[in-house]
């Protein structure tokens, strides 16, 4: 009992702040200095190294997402060790958000492997959504080009909490797609409508 204790345990705090990161993320970053993005990074590698770390202390497999994905980061590494980058430190950055974030997707498809993990992903990815759909509408019918009421030369088409709309519709995007492939199942597995394949359309 005790060995598959301590991975479950680790497993679900992981997934947890893994969690409160996907959920706050979208907040920060319209008007977010350079510190609490780097913060905000920091705690989604960690998380995923920990969430990884898990899968090998229960002696899972690694994931298959995973190594696939550092081919992409492995561009970086190599511009940086041959001295191809016009800027060094800006390519380093950018490897250790890259880091973090394909992290987060190779231990969240990992856990996601099973229904009540995967349960929680998607509705805590369309609650997220959804939240910034409405605050998105709100600041968007105050008529004021802002993000949370402040202006800069950086902010050019905000909506929401973005300072580009594109980036804005691109996590919108991603959660309407979702609401209408979970709607889809409901509606195929129930073998028609139901309220919560309506409320899922909704969305």
């Amino acid at each position: 009992m005790a060995s598959t204790s301590g991975p479950a345990h680790l497993g679900g705090l992981a997934e947890a702040l893994l969690g409160l990161a996907l959920f706050s993320g979208p907040w920060l970053l319209g008007r977010a200095p350079d510190p609490a993005r780097n913060a905000l990074t920091a705690l989604v590698g960690l998380k995923a190294a920990q969430a990884l770390a898990a899968r090998a202390w229960a002696g899972a497999v690694v994931p298959p997402l995973l190594l696939p994905a550092l081919c992409l980061p492995a561009v970086a590494v190599l511009q940086l060790l041959l001295g191809r980058s016009v800027a060094p430190a800006w390519t380093a950055e950018a490897l250790l958000m890259l880091l973090a974030l394909l992290g987060a997707a190779a231990a969240w498809g990992a856990r996601a492997a099973d229904r009540p993990p995967a349960l929680r992903l998607a509705a805590l990815t369309l609650a997220t959504c959804l939240a910034q759909a409405l605050f998105g509408a709100w600041q968007a019918s105050r008529g004021t080009p802002t993000v949370y009421g402040l202006g800069s030369e950086a902010v050019t088409t905000p909506y929401g909490s973005y300072v580009n709309h594109n980036h804005f519709a691109g996590l919108v995007g991603m959660g309407a797609l979702l609401a209408a492939g979970l709607a889809l199942g409901l509606v195929r597995r129930a073998g028609g409508p139901s309220p919560g394949s309506l409320g899922l359309f909704g969305v």
